[in-house]
């Protein structure tokens, strides 16, 4: 998973500053080489006209950014950072970063970007101790809208998105965002049945937002999503949490080096980085987790659906469920785990309100001994990580 780091910052930099900035307390070819370290350490290519000093910051002329794979740039324009100063630990800040309202379009699709703004970015320099600062950070980002069209017609639009990140004394890095609404238009889907079922359910466009809270200690590795969830109108929300230990700055430093290495990699080396990947995430811990649906009227809604396609009725679904869900779990056997989730689910389905499944084991578990039980014994799996299964609570 993402610490927050800066992804998106990556889409404002990249190679030649030909002239200094002595005014304020750098030099361009200093600040050219921070802004080349944390492009490659996001895969990304990012290239300017020319540069110019304005107020206490500049402007970069002609931005285009180029995504590893791709073979054309694209053309961003103009980007101003503002308040540029050296501070302590041999750390660069950005004050703010923002590019103007842009759109693209190709092959009768389009995207189109607005209020797109970026606040306190920090470029670690060569002598920079800190651990965390070397990661480089940002404080906030926002984007106004974006919007997607295909053969002129709008199919999905999202307003208000972004994070903001606060950083304490002991290390802790807590994030909090989401998007304010997003809107899909459903007639372009292009899936026959999925098209089908969403008219069913009337839903011409799926609308709904998405927030999140969370946390990482770089010092002692904790890594915890205290809220993700994203909600449809008169549909429900999905809520996921969890807490995860070990995610430590050397295991995100390891992670990043295999990016970087991935980048130009071959169909086969990705698969063995891939692997790599994956061992790496060994050396992590499982604390906690849940998952937690709320309905606002999509199961009746899928119910009906289920029923009109078998010509049964809604009540005739529910029975079928309940009947086949204990023969399907037999094969865990795990009698506790099976009594609970038939419970569950029964409770659920004659009263729609909410299912949660959460994960808490007794003692915190190496992720190194789940993924071996998962290959050696996936039934021991359900005790190990202490699931429950409740409806309505």
């Amino acid at each position: 998973m993402s610490i927050f780091r800066t992804t998106l910052p990556a889409l404002l930099f990249t190679t030649a500053l030909a002239a200094p900035f002595s005014a304020y307390g750098f030099e361009a070819a200093d600040l050219e080489s921070r802004l080349k370290t944390q492009l490659s350490n996001q895969g990304m290519a990012i290239n300017w006209a020319s540069a110019e000093a304005s107020g206490d910051g500049m402007v970069l002329k002609g931005v285009t950014i180029m995504p590893v794979g791709e073979k054309e740039p694209l053309a961003i324009g103009d980007a101003t950072l503002t308040e540029i100063t050296d501070e302590e630990d041999d750390v660069v800040r950005v004050g703010s970063i923002t590019l103007p309202d842009y759109s693209l379009s190709k092959d009768g699709k389009g995207l189109a970007v607005t209020g797109f703004e970026i606040t306190g970015l920090s470029l670690p320099g060569p002598a920079t101790a800190d651990e965390l600062s070397k990661l480089g950070v940002v404080e906030s980002f926002t984007v106004e809208s974006v919007a997607i069209d295909d053969g002129g017609k709008r199919i999905a639009t999202l307003n208000g998105a972004g994070f903001e990140s606060e950083f304490a004394d002991d290390g802790t890095m807590s994030v909090s965002g989401g998007i304010e609404a997003f809107s899909v238009d459903m007639a372009s889907v292009e899936d026959a049945k999925t098209k089908e079922a969403m008219a069913a359910f009337g839903f011409e466009k799926l609308e709904g937002g998405l927030s999140m809270e969370g946390s990482w200690n770089s010092k002692d590795g904790n890594l915890k999503v205290d809220t993700y969830e994203i909600s449809v109108d008169n549909a429900g929300s999905l809520g996921m949490t969890f807490d995860f230990g070990g995610y430590t700055l050397a295991l995100v430093k390891q992670m990043q080096e295999l990016n970087k290495q991935m980048a130009n990699a071959t169909e086969e080396q990705k698969a063995m980085q891939g692997m790599a990947m994956l061992g790496m995430m060994q050396q992590m811990v499982f604390n906690a987790a849940s998952i937690r649906f709320d309905d606002d009227g999509i199961t009746a809604k899928a119910l009906d659906y289920a029923a009109k396609q078998q010509k049964m009725t809604p009540d005739d679904i529910k029975n079928q469920a309940k009947a086949l869900l204990p023969i399907m779990m037999a094969q865990l056997e795990n009698a506790d785990l099976t009594a609970q989730v038939s419970a569950a689910v029964t409770k659920f389905l004659d009263d729609p309100q909410s299912l949660a499944v959460t994960a808490k084991p007794a003692a915190p578990q190496p992720f190194a001994q789940l993924m071996a039980a998962g290959m050696s014994s996936p039934k021991t799996l359900p005790a190990l990580l202490g699931m429950t299964v409740t409806a309505n609570d």
